[in-house]
């Protein structure tokens, strides 16, 4: 898979894929049709490296027409995160209502500022959208769309380097990120989302924000 990124905020996300491979054929009717599709459970994570890093243990499995099953191992596939160089754009990068880098926040209620520039620490949902016929220069095999919206910069460093770092939830933009993968047309994806993301039967991408109890109200 290849990468091609528009960035209209910031974004750092991984996809969770299955790489098939052909499936069964009948000599009579040629491939047989899939009649389901269902996913096994991955553990809850059994130590520190688990908690920290990206992983799954869980599989596929379809179900044939004939009654066959086939399995196929999912796996993450990083495409790329905050920070890096990508289509000619920081990702991750928060930027103020004319597109620009915010190079320093607001100054909180003792006075401290944060130096940026500022990054996202990542996708907080993500949602593949689809739009059937759609053209993008460049893309050689099928046209995705990916919708990220994000995760708040909560902390950085403060302007003064003798003072401590500033606290800064809720005290910068947030943003949406629309990514163009140019899928190769052998793998299938389906990225995860850790806050809740759908598409709506409009094709408009959605999204809602967890917010923390003691944030409420």
């Amino acid at each position: 898979m290849t990468l091609r990124a528009v960035l209209l905020g910031a974004t750092a996300f991984v996809t969770m894929s299955v790489f098939t491979s052909a499936l069964a054929e009948s000599p009579k009717t040629g491939p047989l049709k899939v009649t389901s599709v269902e996913f096994t459970p991955t553990p809850a994570p059994a130590n520190d490296l688990e908690m920290a890093l990206p992983y799954t243990r869980s599989e596929a499995v379809v179900t044939l027409a004939d009654g066959s099953k086939t399995t196929f191992p999912l796996s993450y596939q990083i495409l790329h995160r905050s920070g890096d160089y990508v289509g000619g754009w920081y990702a991750g990068l928060i930027v103020d209502k004319g597109g620009k880098p915010i190079l320093q926040s607001a100054s909180d209620t003792t006075g401290n500022v944060a130096r940026g520039p500022f990054y996202s620490q990542g996708a907080d949902g993500t949602s593949i959208l689809v739009i059937p016929n759609a053209k993008v220069d460049g893309v050689k095999g099928h046209t995705v769309f990916l919708i990220n919206h994000l995760e708040y910069e909560t902390e950085a460093d403060n302007i003064d380097p003798r003072k401590p770092p500033v606290a800064l939830y809720a005290a910068l933009p947030m943003a949406m990120n629309l990514t163009v993968i140019d899928q190769d047309p052998r793998p299938e994806s389906s990225p995860p989302s850790r806050c809740r993301t759908w598409i709506s039967p409009a094709s408009m991408g959605c999204g809602f924000r967890a917010i923390a109890p003691s944030r409420r109200g």
